[in-house]
């Protein structure tokens, strides 16, 4: 696998931002031990976005934005993936912001792998569509105090196109295709405040709902709070995460396939303590950390505990 990346940014007129730019990405593969190699998948993908800010009057300044994405695969279908957005804000005290995207996720090698180790797949995979993703998402930042800063979104998130395989009798014959799409609507309330000048605090949490019931790694409900202190040439972090049960693993691209495997909800802390070293850089330093420090069981996966309380000491450096 290779890449190639390359972008360019300019100003062409007062309050205009123009970004341009091209990626290359290249994949090919073998597979052991049945000397299968795969060919190479290639995806060119230029794209360009401009942008403009404005002021409308009585402090507001107004940002709309629009770009596209083009890509050309040299052996799928090609698409494209556009953007557009706006913000109206409020000098430093308001942001309002609404905005749209299109991603786009093409079948990997996998799917010319599993036509070669299934001959009966043949090469239907030739005729997949990229998968695609529409997210629509308004939001606000309120700056309420030059200390406090709440940031809240709304989200919507629609898939389709997911590719998978099917056999008989649910197609009339073993084939690639496009059949699976989800939908995932959900929101986001972070809050930040700093209660001195060496102290803040912060707290979040998301919320999701999706269409589809066994959608792996996506919790009902994510909690994160946390506070930073310094002062001197001390550094002190504490953070926790309280997340709800969810279903884990990955979907398998078999047709009417379901995830079955499920881990509990959790709560774990963490703390950090540094101790500024300049003699190692400006961002120099000495620190322990403890992570998990109640010692919680929890899992990503089924069977796979995660570290119980654990510590670490080290220096960091900066040059």
């Amino acid at each position: 696998m290779y890449g190639v990346r390359w972008r360019e940014d300019f100003k062409p007129w007062s309050g205009g931002l123009v970004s341009t730019g091209l990626d290359v990405d290249s994949l090919s593969g073998k597979v052991s031990p049945v000397g299968f190699k795969s060919r190479q998948f290639t995806i060119t993908s230029p794209f360009v976005s401009v942008s403009h800010s404005t002021e409308v009057g009585n402090g507001w300044t107004l940002t709309p934005s629009v770009g596209i994405r083009s890509y050309q695969h040299n052996q799928l279908a090609n698409e494209v993936a556009p953007h557009a957005g706006v913000i109206l804000a409020h000098e430093d005290s308001l942001a309002l912001r609404a905005n749209f995207s299109r991603g786009v996720n093409y079948p990997g090698i996998d799917a010319a792998v599993l036509s070669h180790l299934i001959s009966a797949l043949g090469t239907s995979w030739r005729s997949l569509d990229a998968e695609k993703m529409n997210h629509k998402e308004v939001g606000l930042t309120w700056y309420a105090s030059p200390a406090t800063t709440l940031d809240v979104a709304f989200f919507d998130d629609d898939v389709k196109d997911r590719y998978v395989f099917a056999f008989p009798p649910s197609v009339p014959a073993p084939a690639f295709l496009n059949l699976g799409s989800y939908g995932v609507q959900g929101s986001e309330v972070m809050v930040q405040h700093k209660i001195s000048s060496g102290w803040s605090v912060f707290g979040g949490w998301t919320w999701l709902n999706s269409s589809k019931s066994d959608l792996p790694y996506a919790p009902r409900s994510n909690i994160s709070v946390g506070t930073n202190w310094r002062g001197g040439p001390f550094r002190v972090s504490f953070d926790a995460q309280n997340q709800s049960r969810m279903t884990v693993l990955g979907q398998a691209r078999a047709d009417g396939s379901a995830n079955t495997s499920k881990v509990g909800g959790f709560t774990v802390a963490n703390v950090r303590v540094g101790y500024a070293l300049p003699a190692l850089g400006s961002r120099g330093e000495i620190f322990a950390a403890v992570e998990n420090i109640f010692d919680r069981e929890y899992e990503f996966r089924s069977g796979y505990r995660m570290p119980g309380i654990s510590a670490q000491v080290g220096l960091k450096t900066s040059f």
